[in-house]
């Protein structure tokens, strides 16, 4: 029983995992910290305008990244391994397009 106590606590399974749980508690404490924070700078209602606009941001952002990114991204590989360079411009002008639409939108 001891032998196996002794095993399992010198386990690498349980050195990794300590560290990423460690890691994630630091995390969550300076994420609650961090938003005490931020309400007593901005105050209440000015919070909940920040926390708004951040959802609006994300909604946005999640419309528009629903696999283009990828597709672009695959895309772009394979006109550069074709050498079609005119396609591979396009491409990263149709991506430069969207991501100012995007950014205009949650302006």
């Amino acid at each position: 029983m001891r032998a196996q106590v002794k095993r399992v606590l010198g386990s690498r399974f349980l050195r990794q995992s300590s560290t990423l749980q460690g890691a994630a508690a630091i995390n969550a404490a300076s994420s609650v910290i961090g938003m005490i924070a931020l309400t007593r700078v901005l105050g209440v209602a000015e919070l909940s305008v920040f926390y708004l606009a951040i959802t609006c941001y994300s909604l946005l952002w999640s419309l528009l990244n629903l696999g283009l990114a990828s597709v672009a991204t695959s895309r772009i590989a394979a006109s550069l391994r074709a050498g079609e360079q005119e396609r591979m411009v396009g491409w990263v002008g149709v991506m430069l397009r969207l991501s100012i639409i995007l950014a205009l939108l949650a302006l």
